[in-house]
């Protein structure tokens, strides 16, 4: 999922120029990916986030509607 939305920025701003491409052009464009569902985040997580699972519920038999899924970020 991560790996997914740095690929989407980059792509992004792939003419992205220092100088001529503001900061707050960037900052709109990549708020406009995040509001049309262009990135992902992962729902639900447990807590604690760290080693193993680093929060992700595994999908199993008795809670597949319970597991950590990819969400797109418009929904």
């Amino acid at each position: 999922m991560d790996l997914h939305n740095n690929e989407v920025g980059i792509q992004y701003c792939s003419n992205c120029y220092p100088g001529y491409t503001t900061d707050q052009t960037i900052s709109n464009g990549i708020m406009q990916l995040l509001l049309n569902g262009s990135l992902n985040y992962l729902d639900p997580l447990s807590y604690p986030v760290e080693y193993p699972n680093y929060g992700i519920i595994p999908c199993t038999g008795s809670n597949s509607s319970s597991c950590t899924k990819i969400i797109p970020t418009n929904q």
